[in-house]
């Protein structure tokens, strides 16, 4: 991203390289990507970059407050997150962990509902176990999420830890469910 700055003021900010006029002067999108920072930051052009803004499914931001740096060419966009109402972001967190129980159960329902209404019929031990399996993941989930002490722990719930080569070491609580006995091997 980058931003028009005229005396140590931002005036634009650019998502994406467009063409536009500085001064009477035309200038085409492509100076974005074939110029470089000195060039562009002799029209008035600086690198743009944002910094802490929280998650907008938790957090509602205010700002940004632009640093413009005029030696460098930078301009610094800050954000200052402020937590939604804990109550209801651990409501939709419940209500969502409902909804994934009864997705994960759903295609096996049919099996219950058949061995309950078929004399001598019954469910193979695997769907019993993946069933309850699933069942007592979501009541832990809810436990946590009931008894998360800010919005930070519930984000936590859906954060993956990570080995120092990039790949994931631990998977998020929320996304650790039980492994469908449909499921095929990757």
């Amino acid at each position: 991203m980058w931003a028009y700055v005229k005396n140590s003021q931002v005036v634009r900010l650019y998502n994406r390289p467009t063409a536009l006029t500085i001064g009477g002067l035309q200038y085409p999108a492509t100076i974005f990507s074939s110029w470089t920072a000195s060039a562009l930051k002799d029209i008035g052009i600086y690198s743009y970059s944002e910094t802490g803004a929280g998650r907008t499914d938790y957090y509602t931001n205010s700002g940004p407050v632009y640093t413009v740096d005029d030696s460098a060419g930078t301009v610094t966009g800050t954000y200052t997150p402020t937590a939604k109402n804990l109550t209801t972001i651990k409501e939709k967190e419940v209500a969502a962990v409902k909804s994934q129980v009864a997705s994960k159960l759903q295609p096996t329902d049919w099996m219950v509902i058949k061995a309950s209404e078929v004399s001598g019929n019954t469910v193979p031990s695997e769907y019993l176990t993946y069933r309850a399996a699933v069942r007592t993941k979501g009541n832990a989930l809810e436990t946590s999420v009931n008894g998360a002490a800010n919005v930070d722990a519930i984000i936590a719930l859906h954060t993956s830890t990570y080995h120092a080569n990039g790949s994931i070491n631990v998977l998020p609580s929320m996304q650790d469910w039980p492994t469908d006995p449909d499921a095929e091997e990757v």
